[in-house]
């Protein structure tokens, strides 16, 4: 085992990915529109859209896969779930929910209009990106969206096309500042089902986040449907030098098992930890606690609203004033 898993690493790590700059939007209530917003490449100067910006020393993070399988209802679901972010998880209703991050997967493009045409999200987030074209296609069943609170300031944001594979994944990355250094989240969803090839194409494409998240000197995290099933996953996390932070905050609970389809494919797979927080804490400039489960048991009329549960937690700066 030992021997395999030292060839799977050393050949995941000769792939690339390829990285694309993604635009970060704003509703324009004047122009009726979202518009893109100029970010600084230079996190000195702390402007964000041509203001300035104080970095916050804490943020809520939030990531949920919302299941691209029921086309036809995930505009209701995506809404439902959006209302139980505001009056159940960050219990901020109508209003700001201040700093916060909330990484969604398997959004489809009607998913994504209606999360755009949605109030709360045109008041208080900053969305990448917004044209499903920027997924990998042809289909567009697996996308990513971010959505960044407007007190957070960014520098950056790209997506990661992990490349050609069944489930055509991705990542959308970026680079936010707390108090004085940068750190940077990684909203992935990573390559499903059991099976030597999808097992090599998920920890290359775990692989190519660490290698993201050690290319900034602060760090950062990996967050979304990991799809963790393998016996061997805690090790190659380990191995890379990275953490997971349920683990750490002894979260044990399963994410994906309870409210799955009926059906012969997910009857193969028992209740686990799919959906994961990874971190790398290289200066210990932050910490990412207080992992917890979120939309257990909410439904959309008679229909789960996702086969996943999804996960909160805290990031906190170490450093003091």
């Amino acid at each position: 085992m030992g021997d395999q898993a030292s060839i799977l690493s050393s050949t995941i790590a000769q792939d690339s990915t390829i990285k694309k700059t993604l635009h970060v939007h704003r509703w324009r209530p004047s122009h009726h529109k979202w518009k893109h917003v100029v970010i600084s490449s230079d996190p000195n100067e702390g402007l964000w859209g041509g203001r300035h910006t104080r970095p916050p020393d804490h943020l809520r993070l939030i990531t949920w896969n919302l299941d691209f399988n029921k086309f036809e209802d995930q505009s209701n679901r995506l809404l439902t779930a959006l209302r139980s972010l505001q009056f159940m998880v960050l219990d901020c209703g109508d209003e700001s929910p201040g700093p916060t991050c909330i990484l969604l997967q398997e959004i489809t493009p009607a998913g994504l209009s209606a999360l755009l045409e949605t109030d709360w999200v045109r008041q208080y987030f900053y969305v990448t990106p917004i044209d499903p074209s920027k997924w990998p296609g042809p289909h567009y069943n697996y996308g990513n969206v971010t959505l960044v609170h407007k007190s957070i300031p960014i520098f950056g944001a790209h997506i990661l096309h992990y490349g050609a594979t069944q489930q055509e994944r991705s990542a959308i990355e970026i680079d936010v500042r707390m108090r004085n250094y940068t750190l940077r989240i990684i909203n992935s969803h990573l390559e499903s089902l059991a099976g030597p090839t999808n097992k090599y194409h998920r920890f290359r494409q775990l692989f190519e986040c660490a290698k993201r998240l050690k290319d900034n000197p602060a760090g950062g995290f990996v967050a979304g449907d990991l799809n963790a099933i393998d016996s061997d996953w805690d090790e190659r996390v380990y191995e890379r030098g990275l953490v997971d932070a349920g683990e750490e905050c002894r979260e044990t609970g399963h994410t994906w098992g309870d409210q799955r389809h009926d059906g012969p494919e997910e009857a193969r797979f028992p209740n686990s930890r799919m959906d994961r927080i990874v971190c790398h804490y290289p200066q210990a400039l932050f910490r990412v606690t207080n992992v917890r489960r979120i939309g257990i048991g909410l439904r959309h009329e008679a229909d789960w609203v996702s086969d996943h549960f999804g996960l909160a937690a805290d990031v906190v700066s170490t450093q003091t004033q």
